[in-house]
């Protein structure tokens, strides 16, 4: 290998990152209740499923009702994107009148308004007026909840601007050790020689105008470079036609563990964001799923992007046209690329997995809840 070092998975490409013993949260339940309005299936895995793989004794709740035995003996339930409505109003003062904390989760700016970029599906809205119900809706939970927590600085910022005395906790986004553990087991790195494909994972259906951004330059690189092709992963509208016919394609969503099958592969993920308010509160999330399996990242710069770029991330941030032109010819020096997919691996089990966010969700949940 050029780099000089390999990781098979013969060679420990599959080896965990370091667990730890799993905290007791037997009285914490986790609800998700708009799953018919907005389907929200990442915010669920990544807000509840990947931190209960953590926690001992949590209950998991997707349901328009709080089932009754669960009521009975939770001391504190974590509401994931809450949508209140008058019924869930009356259901959260009953909670609150038998002693229950009350803590709303929050990984996307929809409390605050009609902000700049925000994708016209949020909430399941199919119009206007159903988009401002909803938006109302989310803002209601500034003052329906006890506490928060939010997957970034800004949406953490955006809370108490609009309630300066919220307490609120950033507990960012992580991986499921897992996830990962099963996809390096089941899926081989890049190698050089392999066929050198950019892939965009579009985790949900609002990504359109992202990809849209960056489009012309990755349209000039692959007319300038026959060998390299485009993939566009998930729920994604983008028009295709003016790129290299039979280079560039859009694939169906996967199934969340097939996932590191087409990441670990990659030759470059890509993860454009239009500059907006709504974008500026967005996780890192991308960066680390492609870095956990040895893929580097162009990325778009947000303060979520920052932070982990400051904590060493090997992420290359591309702002102009010009800066991702020039990222993906850098990438074509592979001991270049393979080194920098290494040093991402080695940031995502140091980084990036969920047990990074625990002690900050414990700090307010479970700690907060005795103080």
């Amino acid at each position: 290998m050029e780099s000089g070092r390999s990781e098979s998975r013969s060679e420990g490409w599959w080896r965990p990152v370091r667990s730890r013993p799993r905290t007791p949260a037997r009285r914490v339940c986790f609800w998700y209740q708009a799953l018919d309005v907005a389907k929200a299936e990442a915010s669920c895995r990544y807000r509840m499923g990947n931190l209960c793989e953590l926690l001992s004794g949590a209950d998991i709740v997707v349901n328009r009702k709080l089932p009754r035995q669960i009521r009975a003996r939770v001391a504190t339930v974590c509401m994931i994107r809450p949508l209140v409505t008058p019924p869930l109003l009356a259901e959260l003062a009953a909670l609150r009148h038998a002693g229950i904390r009350l803590v709303a989760d929050f990984d996307d700016l929809l409390f605050a308004g009609r902000v700049s970029g925000l994708p016209g599906s949020v909430g399941g809205a199919t119009s206007a007026a159903l988009l401002d119900a909803r938006l109302e809706g989310y803002a209601a939970a500034l003052a329906a909840f006890d506490a928060f927590t939010v997957s970034t600085r800004p949406l953490h910022d955006q809370i108490l601007q609009r309630a300066p005395a919220a307490k609120v906790a950033v507990v960012p986004n992580g991986l499921s050790e897992a996830w990962v553990r099963q996809g390096r087991a089941l899926y081989d790195a890049f190698q050089p020689g392999d066929p050198l494909i950019i892939r965009y994972f579009a985790g949900s259906p609002s990504h359109d105008e992202d990809f849209a951004a960056v489009a012309p330059p990755i349209r000039r690189f692959l007319i300038d470079h026959p060998e390299v092709r485009l993939e566009l992963v998930g729920a994604i509208r983008a028009d295709l036609s003016t790129f290299p016919e039979g280079r560039a394609a859009r694939l169906p969503p996967v199934p969340y563990a097939a996932l590191p099958m087409l990441i670990a592969k990659s030759w470059v993920n890509i993860a454009p964001l239009c500059g907006s308010q709504y974008a500026e509160g967005k996780s890192a999330l991308k960066l680390l799923e492609a870095a956990a399996f040895g893929c580097p990242t162009l990325a778009s710069a947000n303060e979520d992007v920052r932070r982990h770029q400051a904590q060493g991330a090997p992420v290359r941030l591309c702002e102009t046209a010009q800066d991702w032109q020039r990222e993906l010819e850098r990438s074509l020096d592979m001991s270049q690329r393979m080194e920098l997919g290494h040093a991402a691996r080695r940031y995502a089990d140091e980084h990036g997995m969920a047990r990074n966010s625990l002690d900050a969700w414990q700090a307010l949940v479970l700690e907060g809840a005795r103080a």
